[in-house]
């Protein structure tokens, strides 16, 4: 009886443990929507005929970057600037992880080295613009929005309008800054800033 008992109960824990075996894990939720929705994504011109393996590196450390990985999406388009270094993709890229890590100086450095290898890069004028707006730096944006609306023309309505407030917010600084100096009794000053 001893042994029929024992028996029943070798076989009860091992269909348990067969049938646990054979139950699947919840799945696990991964969100793939994008931290980062209003980068644009740094493509790689055809004009720069980079290896697939170049290529390959690029979308891997943009998808760091959009998964929040800013460290690492930095490092790799680090690596990838140094060792290919004329693969500006690379550059924007790494800007716009120094962007959403909130160093500004390092981004605008970064979109700036990328225009510098091509002018019309619309994503590192974008990353540019944004830069200058989040640093508060709205006359340095004029340009970048001015540039994209040029390279794209199916958003210079859009941006239009943007670069005309920005330019009607410089118009109010100075004639703020002509008040000020009025009322301080600096005439010459006050003048000198409507010019």
């Amino acid at each position: 009886m001893i042994a029929r008992t024992r028996s029943v109960g070798v076989l009860v824990t091992a269909v348990a443990f067969a049938a646990g075996a054979c139950a699947s894990a919840p799945p696990t939720v991964v969100s793939t929507a994008p931290r980062y929705p209003s980068y644009p994504t740094p493509v790689v011109p055809a004009s720069l005929a980079a290896p697939a393996a170049v290529e390959s590196r690029h979308e891997a450390a943009w998808q760091r970057l959009q998964a929040g990985d800013l460290d690492g999406a930095a490092r790799e388009f680090q690596r990838l600037l140094v060792g290919v270094p004329g693969f500006y993709p690379a550059a924007a890229g790494w800007g716009f992880a120094a962007l959403a890590g909130r160093d500004y100086d390092q981004a605008g450095d970064l979109f700036e080295r990328a225009l510098a290898a091509d002018d019309a890069y619309l994503p590192a004028w974008q990353g540019l613009a944004t830069t200058r707006l989040e640093q508060g730096r709205e006359a340095d944006a004029l340009r970048p929005l001015e540039r994209i609306a040029a390279l794209d023309p199916s958003r210079a309505l859009e941006l239009r309008s943007r670069i005309e407030l920005l330019r009607f917010h410089q118009v109010q600084a100075l004639i703020e800054a002509s008040r000020r100096s009025r009322e301080a009794g600096r005439l010459p000053e006050a003048t000198e800033a409507l010019e």
